[in-house]
């Protein structure tokens, strides 16, 4: 499968695929509003632990953002949100690169180095 496939966003148009996309996207959209509640109430300490918080709270947003666009898709289907769901499907593949690549080091690290 080419490259190109891969990166591209397939946009639902049918009605049965946006009823499905609307339960998903308020249920994700739901859990990572519930994920920013729980992370507000962690009181990180030291250097690491304020990073992880910052990235943890970037990540829910992110994909909380998403799961609301995805949902206003689901229920309207305008025509400007396109770009919008694009640009930020594109993003998500690379925070998943981002954290993926970033996990692999720290187990590298760890076998190689304890």
């Amino acid at each position: 499968m080419p490259t190109e496939q891969i990166d591209q966003l397939v946009l639902l148009k049918g009605l049965k695929e946006r009823v499905r996309l609307v339960f998903l996207g308020s249920a994700v959209a739901a859990f990572m509003a519930f994920m920013l509640s729980e992370m507000s109430k962690w009181h990180p300490s030291g250097f690491l632990e304020h990073t992880v918080h910052i990235l943890a709270v970037e990540i829910f947003m992110t994909f909380g953002v998403f799961g609301c666009l995805a949902l206003v898709w689901g229920l309207f289907v305008p025509r400007w949100i396109e770009g919008f769901l694009v640009k930020g499907f594109r993003r998500v593949l690379r925070v998943i690169w981002v954290i993926g690549v970033a996990s692999l080091c720290s187990v590298l690290f760890y076998l190689l180095w304890r």
